[in-house]
């Protein structure tokens, strides 16, 4: 055969069968095509130029410039198929597209392998590679899979093969049992095949890898994690299997939960992100921090768990057989997320843990030291569990269940319980926690009879701003100053100012908007912002709650939606539409109530029927008085009393008439006016008589009269101002007398509490 020009140019034509020796050098241009090569010496396929079948020797070198191909597809005149294998010490490498089959022995580095696959051999390489279109490449024993990306391809690290640095977008990298995967990162970027995934099979290997927003580590028995790193909207999972059929039909996919041993050493969740377990006996640490979410999680014996994060699922922290081990531990992290309880069972160690929303239960052996239990959370102490500095904050339940007295010792006095707390125990607690000035009385549970049932006994008081015991008066004169008039002696108001505000504010009420026990004011912005002010020595703190849409507004105030009188707000739309809000675990929280037509007027709000459920009175256009009773859920599903914080998980109303009304009638304020621990609400009739109006045991309203008023007067407010049990009203006269009126034995005691220029405004 004749020698070839040396650079061999094919331009528009076709060549094949041909050998490049050492030292030549073949150059293809759009149109041309080299069909079945053996390359020894350098082939350069540029833009539109193909080659095919080609194998490429120890010492060749083929390049693929973007928009070239190197694909398997070709056929010898013969009729021999030929494998277009890359040799040891074969080059290919480029920008440009692979098609086919190539095993590989040698190095492709940069290329983008469009379908088929690139099988690597002891000492070949895959490096830089683009896999998209169900392109696979298989890392076999000795091969090596350096910085691939993943798009709509996938990749086989098969036992004694390594894969690092790669970049998984989509589909997913398989590492088969002895195979080992380093510094991987899996994300996504939101293509047709969705977020990526690092699947390890047993006994595979990962370490120093990322997963980030969209990605998925998915692990089996007896592999081994260390130093990955689960970053925001990252999944870390040992509970599901993702099913057959992507890749290849010759790897393995997880098929069932975690049921042998995981070792896990150094793995980082970070917020956002998420680590999921399943009956998995690990041993290391994770870090959890602020944001991220643990689920599902076994923390086994020498096993830590730390950091700021929040664990949802069944839970559980426990020690080995061998008493000398060190135990799993759990360490400042939050139990439990709105709409996802978490359960953990402790028999290791717990430190610096809250528990919100969620359940802990400390088993036999297991030792907790520093929890705060609030909002919808309850913590269990089983017999022979030891707990030290506990705090029960708004509706945080501490539950003893069957231990014995001395048990109660372990405890002792580092259990505060603050307004909303609840504890419930088999031995009767009262005596031994009389410094905190709790009562007691019984309760049935769910497994029999609690002999004690005590809660912190500060009275729910409206307006009561700073712990008082009393009703506060609180008004606002034209200039924005917000002053809080307080009872003092001889049945004065002591007027403090606490606030200054803009004329872009609007002061809706008051009401334990926060949950701490005490009543904050609330105010809303021209913008719809919704802010809590709570004071504390004459001075307000300031809390964004949240914001209202445009055309809602607030109706109501109701207390008392969880045990220690935490307010909602009841807002309309402007199409009627009714929900429900209250601030939780840092937001503001909505729950539809249904709604009404334009004929509906909210005239107070309060516990009406006497059940402990707090609900609003409503009147319509035709006489007819209406309270809405709202039910919420009553906290998780645990073995003894249901925790009665506010939950929004089923909150409902159910309304029912209590009386109908004449046209010359008003109802002006609503309040326990009677004294017998229900809602009434005052009426008032054009002819100035006053008549207070109670819900019966039949559900129907009586009324007793209490005198009357002269047109001079206007109601501004109601409460227990000298704290006398039950709650006065307050009328102000058009010369700026202010006067406080109490109820008893059907007449009306009146006594005056101030006097106030025309520039101030009652709003409490």
């Amino acid at each position: 055969m004749p020698s070839l020009p040396n650079p061999l140019i094919i331009f528009g034509e076709t060549y094949s069968g041909l050998t490049i020796p050492v030292g030549e050098d073949v150059q293809i241009y759009q149109g041309g095509a080299a069909i079945a090569f053996e390359d020894q010496g350098t082939i350069e396929v540029y833009s539109g130029g193909t080659l095919e079948a080609t194998a490429v020797d120890s010492g060749g070198v083929v390049t693929v410039e973007a928009n070239g191909l190197f694909s398997d597809e070709g056929i010898l005149s013969s009729g021999a198929y030929v494998v277009p294998a890359i040799s040891a010490g074969g080059v290919v490498s480029g920008a440009g597209m692979m098609a086919g089959t190539f095993p590989d022995y040698g190095l492709i580095s940069g290329l983008t392998l469009s379908n088929g696959l690139a099988s690597v051999y002891a000492g070949g390489v895959a490096e830089g590679m683009t896999l998209i279109g169900g392109a696979g490449v298989v890392v076999m024993n000795g091969g090596r899979a350096l910085g691939n990306i993943l798009d709509g391809g996938y990749e086989v690290v098969s036992a004694g093969g390594y894969a690092s640095g790669g970049l998984v977008l989509s589909t997913a990298i398989f590492v088969e049992g002895g195979g080992a995967a380093v510094g991987i990162t899996v994300a996504t970027n939101g293509s047709i095949y969705g977020g990526g995934m690092l699947v390890v099979s047993t006994g595979g290997t990962v370490s120093s890898s990322v997963i980030s927003s969209g990605g998925g580590l998915l692990l089996e028995d007896n592999d081994q994690v260390a130093g990955v790193t689960v970053s925001s909207g990252g999944v870390l999972d040992l509970s599901f299997d993702i099913g057959a059929g992507i890749g290849s039909a010759s790897f393995t996919v997880p098929a069932s939960p975690i049921t042998g041993a995981v070792t896990i050493d150094g793995v980082s969740v970070l917020a956002g992100g998420t680590i999921i377990y399943a009956n998995a006996t690990d041993d290391g640490m994770v870090d959890l921090p602020e944001g991220a979410l643990a689920s599902a999680v076994s923390v086994g014996p020498g096993y830590t768990l730390e950091g700021g994060g929040t664990i949802v699922g069944e839970t559980a922290i426990f020690d080995g057989p061998d008493p000398n081990q060190i135990g799993g531990l759990i360490s400042g992290v939050t139990i439990g997320a709105a709409f996802d309880p978490g359960a953990v069972t402790v028999s290791g160690t717990a430190s610096d843990v809250g528990v919100r929303d969620g359940q802990l239960t400390m088993a036999d052996g297991g030792v907790l030291s520093g929890a705060v239990v609030d909002a919808n959370g309850l913590l269990v102490l089983s017999p022979g569990a030891v707990a030290q500095d506990v705090t029960l904050e708004h509706g945080g339940v501490v539950e003893f269940f069957n231990l014995s007295a001395t048990s109660v010792q372990r405890v002792g006095s580092q259990l505060e319980v603050f307004s909303g707390g609840v504890v419930v125990d088999t031995v009767g607690l009262a005596g031994n926690l009389a410094a905190l000035q709790l009562t007691s009385s019984v309760v049935d549970g769910v497994f029999g009879v609690y002999s004690t049932f005590i809660t912190a006994t500060q009275a729910d008081v409206r307006a009561d701003f700073e712990g008082g015991g009393v009703s506060d008066i609180l008004i606002e004169n034209t200039a924005g100053a917000v002053v809080v008039g307080q009872a003092g002696a001889g049945q004065q108001e002591t007027y403090v100012q606490v606030a200054g505000l803009g004329p872009e504010w609007s002061i809706l009420g008051a009401g334990d908007f926060l949950g701490g026990g005490l009543q904050d004011f609330l105010m809303e912005s021209t913008n719809g912002a919704l802010v809590a002010g709570a004071v504390a020595g004459g001075q307000t703190t300031y809390t964004q709650i949240g914001v209202l849409g445009a055309g809602v507004s607030v109706k109501e105030v109701l207390d008392n939606l969880g045990a220690g009188g935490q307010s909602g707000l009841v807002v309309e739309a402007a199409d009627g539409a009714l929900q429900l809000a209250a601030y939780i675990r840092g937001s503001l929280e909505f729950t539809s109530l249904g709604g009404l037509g334009p004929e509906w007027n909210f005239v107070g709000a309060g516990d009406f029927l006497g059940d402990g459920k707090s609900g609003y009175l409503i009147e319509n256009s035709n006489g007819a008085v209406v309270v809405g009773e709202v039910s919420c859920v009553q906290g998780p599903n645990v073995a003894g009393p249901q925790d009665p914080a506010i939950s929004f998980r089923t909150a409902s109303v159910v309304y029912a008439q209590v009386a109908a009304l004449g046209p010359e009638w008003s109802i002006v304020e609503s309040g326990d006016f009677l004294g017998n621990g229900k809602t009434d609400f005052l009426m008032e009739n054009t002819n100035g008589a006053l008549v207070v109006g109670e819900v019966g045991a039949g559900g129907q309203a009586g009324y007793t009269a209490v005198g009357g008023l002269g047109p001079e007067w206007s109601f501004v407010g109601a409460g227990d101002y000298f704290g006398t049990g039950r709650d006065g009203f307050l009328i102000e006269s058009t010369s700026g007398v202010v006067v406080e009126g109490t109820i008893a034995a059907g007449h009306v005691t009146y006594a005056q509490v101030g006097a106030l220029g025309p520039e101030w405004k009652f709003h409490a």
